[in-house]
């Protein structure tokens, strides 16, 4: 996955989870930087450069985007609140053409699905 489309799918996953306020205590790790969310900033967007993902847990990979979660998000992603949520964040990566997998509760790698 180029860059570009990248960036354009992070955007899209940042405004959902402003949409359903899932953004606190949340990290979005591509091309070598992260988005960071932190509830200690008031869950406004801090950018962290020269960052791999892969140095922040196992299932990371840096050549995609990943992301670690807590607050919202993990409630999203463990389906705390039933699958609604779950289901339209699956679909926004699916219009994408891509897929995520959970490498534990609290983070997932977003891959092209070929």
């Amino acid at each position: 996955m180029n860059d570009a489309k990248k960036l354009k799918m992070v955007k899209a996953i940042e405004a959902f989870m402003i949409k359903y306020d899932a953004q606190g205590d949340s990290r979005i790790y591509f091309s070598g930087k992260a988005w960071c969310y932190s509830t200690t900033h008031d869950s406004k967007k801090e950018v962290i450069e020269n960052i791999k993902a892969e140095d922040m847990f196992d299932y990371a990979d840096n050549k995609s985007i990943c992301m670690t979660f807590e607050g919202g998000m993990y409630d999203i992603m463990n389906m705390y609140y039933g699958c609604t949520l779950y289901d339209k964040f699956l679909e926004l990566l699916q219009g994408f053409n891509c897929y995520c997998e959970l490498g534990n509760a609290w983070n997932l790698t977003i891959m092209e699905d070929e």
